[in-house]
């Protein structure tokens, strides 16, 4: 490995297919968040102190699609609402008719009146999406590649599609036995790509996808940008690349030696460590403090390890993990108050817990 890596720049650049939001194989419309993949990434450099030599990067096509897709998601549970709502019309007219049937021997009717009446389902989604994308991406340190207001590159971008459209170049693609062409929008998030201002400033561009037609498009990047490029498919290969580029930097970084440490850093920043905390916190309850019964609840995590250190516990050496944790506070019934505390946590070297938690209370007044 180069010792160049610890001061080069990566770009990694996602296809829309690797940040769709989905649950149950359903696009989530409720909230406006990326992927999994996405936030494992995020999580990853932020772990490893790598944020400050790599940049993420979508194309705001991806943006809108993903906003569309959601948009789309949300009408069709809609239509599934007033399927449903004739269905069970239909079953309530064939109870009653089967209850005037029966009542002719017992003069008794069973079925209670039942009334179904549906709101007005009348929603702005489009808009509610859209303002949940903004304030989702202003929180996020993230490159959106776009068309600008200039109208001459806007000119030179178009010419450029309609060529590689012309040429039958990928990431487009004519698909023979159909006799038609797909792929247009691939070709917009490529070129996006290609013509992004900084693009030169990186040593190494990785583009997310699960789309088999980059792979004709390797040379082309390399021929028009000549930095190295590399295809990944998901998240799991994207961090595998970036963890052998960046070796010697993660080996000699300050960030808790991540290579040595992997697999308790990988169990610290998931969503089980997340749970395990607001489990403990949730059967302490309640603490004294000043002598007085504070019940305490857990809120969100701030940094899951600010400090990570040897300790000896039983037999062995385990690991101190000194987490930051934002808990709700109260001395009546009510929580009004929040602050943040240090939680410490014992792990064996392959980020076990149940050895032991603690809360720090020196920040609670």
């Amino acid at each position: 490995m180069s010792f160049k890596c610890l001061n080069s720049k990566v770009f990694v650049y996602f296809d829309t297919n690797r940040l769709r939001s989905v649950l149950d194989d359903k696009v989530v419309y409720e909230e406006f968040k990326l992927s999994r993949g996405f936030e494992e990434i995020e999580s990853y450099l932020r772990r490893t102190g790598l944020l400050e030599l790599v940049d993420l990067g979508i194309s705001d096509i991806s943006i809108k699609e993903l906003q569309y897709q959601k948009y789309e998601q949300f009408n069709k549970h809609k239509k599934c609402i007033n399927k449903y709502e004739e269905k069970v019309k239909e079953k309530y007219e064939k109870l009653i008719e089967y209850d005037n049937k029966l009542s002719r021997l017992t003069n008794k009717n069973y079925v209670q009146k039942f009334s179904l009446e549906l709101c007005d389902y009348t929603f702005d989604c489009d808009t509610k999406i859209k303002e949940m994308s903004e304030m989702y991406f202003s929180d996020k340190n993230i490159e959106v590649l776009s068309l600008n207001d200039d109208t001459s590159k806007k000119a030179a971008l178009l010419d450029k599609l309609v060529q590689r459209v012309v040429q039958k170049k990928p990431p487009f693609k004519v698909i023979k036995e159909k006799g038609s062409d797909i792929g247009f929008k691939d070709v917009l998030i490529w070129e996006l790509l290609l013509n992004y201002e900084n693009i030169s400033s990186y040593d190494k561009v990785l583009f997310v996808t699960n789309d088999g037609i980059f792979k004709e498009c390797v040379d082309d990047f390399t021929d028009t940008i000549g930095a190295l490029f590399e295809l990944c498919h998901d998240w799991e290969e994207t961090i595998d690349v970036l963890e052998n580029y960046f070796y010697e930097y993660l080996i000699q970084s300050p960030f808790f030696n991540y290579i040595e440490n992997k697999r308790v850093f990988d169990v610290i920043y998931s969503e089980f460590y997340r749970n395990y905390i607001k489990e403990q916190i949730a059967s302490i309850g309640q603490i004294k403090k000043g002598g007085n019964e504070i019940s305490i609840e857990f809120s969100d995590f701030i940094d899951p390890c600010i400090e990570m250190n040897d300790c000896e516990w039983e037999e062995g050496e385990h690991k101190l993990v000194v987490s930051l944790v934002e808990i709700k506070y109260s001395i009546s019934n009510d929580f009004e108050e929040n602050c943040i505390l240090k939680t410490e946590t014992v792990m064996d070297d392959t980020g076990g817990t149940g050895y032991s938690f603690g809360l720090k209370l020196e920040s609670l007044g």
